[in-house]
Formats: structure tokens, sequence, C-alpha cells
């Protein structure tokens, strides 16, 4: 259902230029500076001619325009970004066509947690305009009671584009942090009151030019020291002269301020117009705006437009801001409001009138404005019982609130139903206590009143706190009582489906899969097409429909791309996804929107989603070779963090069941019980059977990683009996598995083939297969793991497991060691076996450990015995070489194969004939070459940002050169020098990077580690002496160069090339330098 808010389309156009407009260049000059910074401040007090003033340079400048004059009635952020974006649509039709009608549809509470996504999308169709635009925002003043607004806007400012100018105009000056950076670093200038008001000479043109009065020199000086060129004042003044043929104003009324000034001169004005020209004043001045008919309609009366047209004539504050649109200048509604409410009678005949004639025209917010005038307050609670609901759903939540506020106790017992707009309100901004205190008065009531519905609502407002808090336990029964007292309504369909997928979500939250599927249908009974994105996607997530779950997020995702706008459920596709990511193994992609979730709950101050972001950011880095665990443990710490500080104990289980395996993988058996006991408190009290399951999954990964077995088997049967009740297949699958690795270390074959059937057949039926190529949550670290059981399976007769092993290209293998070789090559050397470190005392011989160095040089190839003879044993006659080395071989493969049974051929080291080396089956993760890969994609990346992230992480992996303690070894000098260059030239261009982004101390820091390296890499020099001339120390940046010498002479004897002298000579000389050139 989409939403409604109501458009004025004259807020979009500038005021009229008025023929009195004058010329002032030294206004126009500084305006004129709009198009050469980001952001433009225009603020004053009322009177000083703001709006004229921007709307006569925008129309003189030729240049395009968009225009959004706020009012009141978009204090709230929703209404408020609608205008935004209706502003933008007058001159580009097209533009934010999707984001708008994902915020009319959208439930409220969601599009107001996607600040950073509503922005970003609102920036991304702004980049798409080629030409450059001014966007201004008139009356500024408006926003400052909505801080999401002012934080929407402070986001926009952040990452304006270029060709965007932001003009923002108002009565009081913004104090945003964002503007006072924006200023220090001279990308915003300011106009101000003194800029607007009118000079001496400009009175004298206005007077001359415009109102054919010429003045001597000393009433210009009058005027102007009366009205210090406050622009209202002075054509009051003018007015005053209009009628009475004089300029003084009378010394004697003791006139202490402008303000009073105007009042004073407004009086005069007006006590001198017509009767009927100072009612149609004082009946209109309580309206924003008005035209013609609008007047007719209110005011019952049919000549409008002729009294409109008399006050046109006299130029009497009556500003148009449109075709036959007009509104009063605020200090002169001002003025009449004064002089209405002195006849108190006549007050309340207007007001009323025009209240009532907006709720005919369901304006329900401007007929409330206008019975709050005049105190009719049952009137005011009789609209807002009827409407409250809708106005939340429209994002208008302070406005109402503020409405609320104003309301006695006792118009809320008489319509009832505003303690669950009031509780709404609450439970909206977590103040869930205040929230239930409404919702049991409202529950009272109901009861007294016999008020089903009211009761309905009253036990929805609680549930809804027990959702949101996550305790289904306690949701449980109010939604039952919710829906039994709604069914006794009948033909409320709305109310039933809220209520039925409510209980859907509830059920759910239990891991009452057969239960919520049979409420998910009802709410199809009810309406067929009735869709639900998240809760479905949550549903199939627990009942281990991964697949389907993924299919259903990334084809709305896809969807809303395609068609240009964004699905319902944008609020929760991150965070489902990211998991389902971390249980199937897609790490990068689950990385992303973790990131994502963070960022948004960061932005909207929501502690629950950037807690939620950073547990699923844990998952994650705690599978990537790329991280070290502590960060995944900084991860999960910091989403606990957050947590408590919501008092969120639920939200914790998942962090505690995501640090239970992590620890559990290190060998850390006791850290990993303690976590494991923690996060079986919250699922367990209130119910979560699928959350338990998986916490009781976790605690026998850990058990096996740490070889309690016995424990294992217990913690797994109880996982299983859990997945079992709530339908859980992913988790029965992955259970099957870590049951049949537990046989697998028994050596129980019927048990294991038990297990590894099941295994299989559910991995093919369900589409798990992804498991055995891919690390997952609940899977092994290393997937070599897998192999050996594969193996076995295929010996016991088990078909598929020979399918899957020919899929891996091992479809030959009758022997597996069952893990994987780390090898760190780059600084000190150290090899893995899987998650096990090889000790030095391990490899028995040092000859060994060159052996496999030599092996690992050389990985692409097979190497001669003779030929290894020579580069290892080469001082050693042939017997005695032949000797040692089948010696060193012996015992190479005894320290990376220590469990390889006896006279069985080694994994590992592979020989053909008189041919040794690597076997290329093998995995073998050697960091050089990841060094290699990363810094290769850094240097032909041709995006910014993507390069620099990809150089660093390449630059951090060389943590020394390569095998240093065989610097003096003949057959790895050239792989190492080769690394050398290559970390040389990855850093430089790392540097170059960082001189585009000004990112000047990035800069010396890489260039003073490419020097560290090599001592003569002249362009390092270069980088450096450029660095510190942008950072104004001159001096230095000579110094730099005065090194530069030393060392291309001391070294190699030659002097730096021509280039870096002209440079050096620029920088003597303080002339601006570009690099590159000579």
């Amino acid at each position: 259902m989409l939403k409604r808010y109501p458009l004025i389309k004259t807020k979009f156009i500038p005021p009229l230029i008025k023929d009195t407009n004058v010329y002032r260049p030294e206004l126009i000059k500084k305006m004129r500076r709009i198009l050469e910074v980001p952001i433009t401040l225009i603020h004053s007090g009322p009177g000083y001619g703001k709006s004229s003033s921007i709307a006569s340079f925008l129309e003189n400048q030729k240049g395009p325009y968009c225009w959004y004059a706020l009012s009141k009635q978009e204090d709230n952020f929703i209404p408020f970004l609608v205008h935004m974006i209706y502003a933008v649509q007058v001159r580009y039709p097209n533009f934010c066509k999707g984001l708008l009608e994902y915020i009319l549809k959208e439930e409220i509470d969601k599009v107001e947690e996607e600040i950073e996504f509503l922005c970003s999308e609102f920036i991304n169709e702004l980049v798409t305009m080629e030409e450059e635009v001014i966007i201004v925002l008139d009356d500024i003043h408006y926003l400052e009671a909505s801080v999401t607004s002012i934080q929407w806007l402070s986001v926009l400012i952040q990452y304006l584009p270029k060709n965007i100018h932001l003009v923002l105009c108002g009565r009081i000056r913004p104090t945003w942090d964002i503007l006072t950076r924006l200023l220090v670093h001279g990308e915003l200038i300011e106009i101000t009151e003194t800029d607007l008001a009118f000079t001496k000479e400009e009175i004298d043109v206005l007077f001359v030019d415009f109102y054919q009065v010429e003045l001597d020199e000393s009433q210009i000086h009058y005027v102007y020291e009366l009205t210090e060129g406050w622009i209202i004042a002075i054509q009051m003044i003018w007015q005053q002269f209009k009628i009475t043929g004089d300029l003084e104003v009378k010394h004697h009324l003791n006139i202490r301020s402008l303000e009073e000034l105007f009042r004073y001169l407004a009086l005069e004005v007006f006590s001198k117009q017509k009767e009927e020209i100072r009612q149609f004043l004082l009946a209109t001045c309580i309206f924003e705006d008005f035209n013609s008919p609008f007047c007719n309609a209110v005011l019952k009366r049919s000549n409008s437009q002729s009294v409109i047209d008399d006050l046109l004539s006299q130029n009497l504050f009556i500003i148009p801001i449109g075709t036959k649109q007009y509104r009063y200048h605020p200090l002169f509604k001002d003025f009449l409001m004064k002089q209405l409410r002195l006849d108190k009678e006549l007050f309340y005949e207007y007001q009323d009138g025009a209240a009532t004639y907006f709720l005919e025209q369901e304006n329900y917010e401007r007929a409330i404005y206008h019975y709050q005038e005049i105190d009719e307050n049952n009137k005011i609670g009789r609209i807002l019982e009827e409407t409250g609901q809708m106005l939340l759903h429209q994002g208008k939540i302070e406005a109402v609130s503020k409405m609320l506020d104003r309301l006695s106790v006792n118009v809320k017992m008489e319509f009832i139903r505003l303690w669950f707009i009031e509780g709404e309100i609450n439970r909206y901004f977590c103040h869930y206590e205040k929230a239930l205190t409404c919702y049991r008065q409202l529950e009272e009531l109901a009861e007294l009143k016999e008020d089903y519905l009211a009761g309905s609502l009253a036990h929805e407002g609680k549930a809804k706190i027990y959702l949101d808090t996550i305790q289904p336990a306690k949701a449980d029964n109010h939604l039952s009582q919710a829906i039994a007292l709604i069914e006794q309504e009948h033909e409320n369909e709305e109310r039933q489906i809220q209520l039925y997928s409510l209980m859907a979500e509830n059920l759910v939250n239990l891991g009452k899969m057969t239960e919520a599927i049979q409420w998910l249908n009802k709410c199809k009974s009810v309406k067929e097409d009735f869709i639900k994105v998240e809760l479905e996607s949550r549903y199939f997530l627990r009942i281990g429909k991964l697949q389907e779950a993924k299919l259903l997020l990334e084809n709305v995702t896809a969807q809303s791309t395609s068609e240009n706008h964004l699905s319902q459920s944008h609020r929760e596709t991150d965070l489902i996804l990211s998991i389902i990511c971390s249980f199937m193994g897609e790490l990068d992609k689950g990385k992303r929107l973790a990131e994502r979730a963070i960022l948004r709950g960061t932005l909207r101050k929501s502690p629950f989603v950037e807690a939620c972001g950073w547990i699923r950011m844990g998952h994650v880095v705690q599978l990537n070779e790329k991280y070290n665990h502590e960060l995944a443990i900084q991860c999960y710490e910091t989403a606990l963090g957050l947590m408590e500080k919501i008092k969120m104990s639920r939200g914790k289980s998942e962090a505690y069941m995501g640090l239970t395996v992590l620890y559990g993988r290190a060998g850390n058996y006791e850290m990993s019980q303690k976590m494991s006991l923690m996060a079986l408190e919250e699922p367990n009290r209130v119910k979560d059977q699928w959350l338990a399951s998986f916490v009781y999954l976790s605690q026998s990964i850990a058990a096996i990683y740490c070889n309690e077995l016995i424990h294992a088997k217990n913690y797994l049967h109880e996982a299983y009996k859990g997945f079992e009740l709530c339908d859980g297949q992913y988790g029965r699958t992955v259970t099957f598995f870590w049951q049949g690795k537990v046989a697998f270390e028994e050596q129980d074959w019927v048990e294991f083939q038990l297990c590894m059937e099941k295994f299989i057949q559910f991995a093919q039926e369900y589409n798990y297969e992804f498991f055995i190529t891919r690390k997952t949550l609940f899977g092994p670290k290393d997937l070599q793991m897998i192999i050996p059981m594969l193996i076995k399976a295929k010996e016991l007769g088990i078909k598929a497991a020979n399918r899957y092993l020919t899929t891996l290209g091992l479809d030959g293998l009758t022997f597996h060691p069952g893990y994987s070789i780390k090898v760190k090559t780059l600084g000190d050397f150290q090899v893995w076996l899987g998650n096990e470190k090889i000790h030095d005392r391990s490899w028995k011989r040092e000859k060994a450990k060159e052996l496999f160095q030599l092996l690992v040089t050389y990985k692409s190839k097979m190497l001669p015995k003779e030929e290894i003879l020579s580069l290892l044993w080469g001082d050693l006659d042939q017997e005695a070489a032949q000797r040692d080395f089948k010696v060193a071989l012996n015992a190479l493969n005894k320290a990376i194969e220590p469990e390889r049974q006896v006279r069985s051929n080694p994994f590992f080291i592979q020989r053909e004939d008189s041919l040794y080396g690597l076997n290329r089956e093998a995995v073998l993760e050697v960091d050089a070459e990841v060094f290699e890969a990363t810094i290769e994609r850094g240097l032909k990346e041709p995006g910014k940002k993507e390069a620099i992230e990809l150089l660093t992480q390449g630059l951090t992996l060389y943590e020394g050169d390569y095998l240093p303690s065989r610097r003096y070894d003949d057959w790895c000098v050239e792989e190492r020098e080769r690394l050398l260059v290559l970390y040389l030239r990855g850093a430089e261009l790392l540097a170059q990077l960082y001189i585009e982004t000004k990112s000047y101390d990035e800069v010396i820091y890489w260039c003073e580690s490419i020097l560290n390296k090599d001592a003569c890499w002249e362009e390092a020099y270069r980088l450096l002496m450029y660095a510190y001339y942008q950072k104004k120390n001159r001096a230095y940046a000579l110094r730099i160069y005065d090194r530069c010498v030393k060392q291309l002479q001391e070294e190699l004897g030659v002097e730096p090339i021509q280039a870096t002298k002209q440079f050096y000579r620029k920088i003597k000389e303080n002339l601006p330098v570009e690099l590159g050139t000579s």
C-alpha cells in the first residue's frame, strides 16, 4: 500500500522577482562563488531578503537549479526526503523514481533505519547528472527539530558530487560539525545579514529607480540609520510615505529595536486599509500560503482574487510563490496574527472553519494544527485515534509525538486507542517500559469498554516489544490473545495478516518451523499474493533451504536494481545474506554484506544492527586465511560490548557461538567450553531450539579439534536431536559429517559408513555440496581433512564418494594425510601442517628443512636428483651426497607426514624416476606466491581505491626477504631479488596513489620503506621531496635531495637524473612542482 504525502508544487518554485528588485553588485559577486564551492550558507533574521536574493541570482545565472522551500510540515524525515526528491524531479523527472517508490511502499521504521542507504542512492543519482546544478533548501531552520533529517543531510554534504552545489538558506546558522570542517578547508561560503543589508547607495537607487522618490543625502542617512539596511523596514517606511508623505518616525514612541519599528510601521499601514482588506488579511494570515480558489472555499466568498490583486498593487508584503499562489512575509504574518488574537471570537471562528475545511480534505495534520490553535483537544483526540497509525506509517513520528504530548490524560481515556499510538512511538524509540505501560493501560480500558480491536492492539504492542528484544516465548501468548480478539471482529483482513505474519515470525524464532509455515499459509489464504521476504528468507534459513533463502533475497535485490527501486525487505537482506554466506562459504561476499550492516548501524545510531554486523564479520574473518584469528575475536568482542550497552543478552549468543568454534579450532578447549556455556544460556531460556542446536554443534567441533572425542559425541547427539525437532536439514547434514569424522578417528567403520552415507545423501538432496569445496562456519577449517574420509568412504562402497574425489581431481588416490601445508618464506621460515606448526626439533636435520625450501622454491617443476645433490651437497663426494640426501629426504617426509603408515608412498614429496618435487595435487599455500599474485593484481588494477587495497594487502605479507637464512645460497638468490623488485614496484605505485589522494604521511611511510630495502631507488626520493614540499616543509624536501645525491654517489658513483635535478631546482626556488615533469 502506497503512503500519501501532501505535496504543494509551489514549494519547488522560487519566489517571483519583483519589479523593485535592485541590482546589488557586491552581493551578486559573493553569490557567484556558489558555483565554486560545495556548500553555501545564507543566514539572517527575517526580512533581509534571503529568498528573493538567491532567487534573483538563480534567474540571472541561467544554469540549472532546483528549489525546495521547507515548512513546518516537513519537520519529519520521510516527508522531508520525499520533498527533496520531488524538488529535483521538477528539473529531472526521472530522478530517484525507484527510491521514491521504495519510500512510499516500505514500513516507516525500516526506512528510517536506512539513512546511509537512502543517502547513497540519492547521491548516486546526482552523480549521473553531467551538468553543474544548484540545489537550494530555503527555510532550512525548520529542520532543526529533526535529528534524522540532519543526519541524512550531513551524509549528503560529506559525499556531495562535484557537480552539485548545495545552498542552505534560513534564519539561523546550522551548527553541524560537517559545516565547520568545510569552512576550515575553504569549501563553504557564508552570506550573512551584513551582506544582505542595503547600503546607503542601494537605498538611494531603490527610492529613485523603483519608488520614484528622490531623497537628499540627509534623508538617505536617516533611513539607513533607522533601519540599518533592513529591507523590510525600508519598505515599511516607503508604505508610510505613500500614505502620509512623511519619512519621519515619531521619536516619542521610544522604539528600541528594529522589530519594534516594524510593528509600529505595520500598524500604521494596516489601520489605513479599507475594512474589506483588513478582514481578508486577518482571515488569511492563519495559513502558510493560499490562492483565490482556496480562500473562496474556506472563507465562503467569491471575490478573493480581486482582494489579492489589490494587495499586490500596494506591494503590501504579499509574496507570489508560483502561479496564483501567495504567502505573507513572515514578519507581516506575525503582526497580523497578533492583531487577530485581539478578537477571541473571530480568532476561534477562522481557526475552526479552517480545521473543518482541512478535515473534509483529509489533510489531518493541518486540521489538527488549527484545532490546536483553539485548544479543541477532544476533536484532536478523535482525529488522532482514527488516523494516528496512518500518520506514523507515513513517517510523521515526531509530529504525532508532539501532538500527543499536548493532550491530557482525560482525552486519552476518552479515545483509548491513543494509548496504542503512544506505545508505538515509545517502542520505536526503544523506551520499552514506557511502551508497556501504554499497552497495559489500553488493555484495561479495552476490557471495560468491550473493545475487541483495542484489546487486540494492546496485545500486539506487547508482542512486538518481545519480538524486538528477541524473547519469542513471551511474545507467543500475547500474539495468541491478539489473534483471538481480532477474529471476533469480522472482515478485518489487514489486521489478520499483520498478526498472522507476526505469529509466523515468532514461531521461526522459536524454531517451530512446521507451525510457522502454517501461519504463513494462513496469511496467503487471507491475501493470495501475500509475501514478506525477510520472514520467508529467515524461515528458509532455519529449515536449511539455504539456496532458496539466498535466491529469494538476491532476486529481490536484482529486481530492485533492474526496476530502479528497492525491495521492502532491504533492512534485513544484508544481515541474513551475510550469515547465509558464512554457512555456504562465500566469504568475500559475506564480508561486504557485514561491512554494509556495520556502517548502516553506525550511521543510524543503532547499536543492535551494528553489533549483528560485527558478529557476521567475525564469522567470515575467522575462516579467511588473510586475517589473524585475533581480528575475528575483536569483531565478536566489539559486538558483545555493544549488546551489553543496550542490555540485549539474547543478542550475545551468536557471538559466543562463533567464539566457541574459533577457540576450539585454535586448540583452546577450556576457553571454547566457557564461550559455549554462555552461548547456550539465552537460547535455552527462550526455547530457541535452532540456535541451541548450532551451539551444541559448535561445542562438538571444538571438542574434535581438541581431541575430546567422547565429549564430541555427546554434543553431536544433542545437536542432532535439536535439528530434528526444528526441521533443520543443514544442521543435520553437518552433524552427520562430524559424527563421521569422530567414527573415522576411532576407526569405527560401521558407524563411519552410516554417517557418511547420510552426509552425502543430504548434501546431494539439499544442495550442500559446497561443504566439500569451500570453508564454511561449521565445516573443517582445512578442507583437506575431508579427502581421507572420502577415500575411506569409497573403499566402503559409497559410490558418490568417488564422484566427489573425481570432482576434486583426486580419483586415483589411495592415501591422503588429511591436511594442507602452509609455508611462510618471507621473513622467518615457518611451516604449518593444517593448524599444527612444525617446530624446529621436528625437522631432525637442518638439511631436511633446506631440501624442503629448495623444493618450495622450484615448486612448479620436478628437479633431477643430480641437480639437488649439486645444489645442497656439492662439497661432498658422490657416495656421501647420495647417503645424506636419502637421510634428509626420509627426515623431511617424517616431518611433513608424521602419521603416514610404514612403507606407504609419501603424498607431498613425489618421485618420478630420478626426478623429485612437490605433489601438484597437494594443497601448499606459499606466502611468496600469494604476495606475488596480490601485488601483480594491484599493479594492473585500474581503480584507485581497489589498487590501494590490493597493494597494501600484498605489501603487508612481505615481512622480510625471501628465505633470509639462505641468503648466501646461490639457488635462491634469483627468487629473492625478483620478489624484492616486485615489493619495490608495488610500494612505489602505492606511494604514487597516495600522492593522488593527498595522503602525504602514507607517501612518506612507503617511500622510506622502499629506501630501507634499496637506498638507490631514485623515484622514492622524488616522491619524498614532493610529499614534504606539499606538507609545507621545503627545507626537509631539499634535505631529501642531498640524501639522494650522497647515496647515489657512494653506492653507484652516479648523479641523479635530470628530472630529479629539475625537481630540486623548482623546490629550491619555491615554484609549483608536478611529478613526472622536467
